[in-house]
């Protein structure tokens, strides 16, 4: 998954900082604000956004494929 061995490392220890906040990130019920709060936590100790984006998703917590679910729905602001 990682391009360099450098980013296979910052992997191991990204996801040894989500097992180690786990509970804390259960806590949280939504799928989306759990994998948002991995994403923040992670970036917030130092891991580039790329580690950050495929450990968050891959920690269980529905990652997002391509994007849309942060689209505005077109017509939704009328009510239909």
């Amino acid at each position: 998954t990682a391009g360099t061995p450098g980013d296979h490392a910052d992997e191991i220890a990204a996801r040894r900082l989500l097992a180690r906040r786990a509970a804390a990130l259960a806590r949280e019920p939504d799928p989306r604000r759990r994998r948002q709060k991995a994403y923040a936590l992670l970036a917030r100790n130092g891991f580039s956004p790329d580690v950050c984006a495929r450990v968050a998703a891959d920690s269980g917590a529905d990652p997002v494929v391509d994007g849309t679910d942060d689209e505005p729905v077109e017509g939704a602001a009328d009510g239909v």
